[in-house]
């Protein structure tokens, strides 16, 4: 697994092969040699300065060719870490994305901008927060140009209802700030009750609201947790469990380890 927006650099020897992704998304940019994507569907020549979007769990093999060695630059992204900066239907916009891509990945020719801009990923004095704000921008313009041809539903009736206010809600909130809102807070912007918007999450997500938000809590939960000083009762606190034996009960019956196994390991 790739660290979360790190540049990390790679050399293919010749016939050598890297797997699919895991957990994230690939971007990979083949710097020198050739390599190919043995995909599912047939193999696709990788020229120098080409970029191989892979989606997780993505079918399919990275390999030099027989010429000669491949070298490049790859990073991840785990959209589910840009809880604070995706909304709820741009992240599962891009979860519809891993499955709309012929042969398994999106390939954009060397001569486009993005190319470049990722090759100067790796400039002397391009680093830190700078080099991963760059990243995103990357993302942002590679996910809106393979989002371009998806159907939105964005068409209102003349009289929304609660469930287009429901849909927009979604829409415009990053997952941070419906955390922040108690049930009550979300049905009042919803303008029903909070039986009823329950019943619009079970319909949006397929389950309850309350299972949803838990299921958000836990999510940072597990990211807060990978931080050396995160300590379990800080990280429950933080999260908004009312208590830590609730925290620990909840992620071990959600992750299938306890907060501290899964600090030790993550950590480790």
């Amino acid at each position: 697994m790739l660290p979360h927006l790190s540049l990390t650099p790679f050399h293919l020897r010749s016939g050598g092969e890297s797997g699919p992704a895991e957990l994230e998304w690939f971007f990979i940019r083949i710097d020198s040699g050739f390599a190919y994507w043995m995909g599912p569907v047939c193999p696709v020549e990788l020229p120098v300065g080409v970029i191989i979007v892979i989606p997780p769990g993505g079918t399919g093999l990275l390999r030099a060719s027989q010429m000669g060695d491949c070298a490049g630059r790859k990073f991840g992204l785990r959209p589910d870490a840009l809880a604070g900066v995706l909304t709820f239907q741009e992240l599962r916009a891009v979860e519809r994305l891993a499955g709309s891509l012929d042969n398994g990945i999106k390939i954009l020719a060397g001569g486009q901008s993005v190319s470049a801009r990722f090759d100067a990923l790796g400039v002397e004095g391009c680093a830190g927060i700078t080099r991963r704000i760059r990243m995103l921008s990357i993302v942002a313009e590679v996910f809106d140009g393979m989002m371009a041809g998806m159907p939105d539903g964005k068409d209102e009736p003349s009289v929304p209802t609660a469930s287009d206010r429901f849909r927009r809600l979604m829409e415009e909130s990053t997952e941070s700030e419906l955390l922040n809102l108690s049930p009550d807070e979300l049905a009042a912007r919803c303008r029903c009750g909070v039986r009823h918007l329950n019943r619009l999450f079970r319909e949006q997500f397929g389950v309850s609201m309350r299972g949803k938000l838990t299921e958000l809590r836990l999510r940072m939960a597990r990211d807060l947790l990978s931080e050396a000083d995160a300590e379990v009762e800080n990280v429950a606190r933080a999260t908004g469990f009312a208590h830590p034996g609730f925290f620990r009960a909840a992620f071990k019956r959600h992750m299938g380890v306890t907060p501290a196994e899964w600090r030790r390991s993550v950590q480790k």
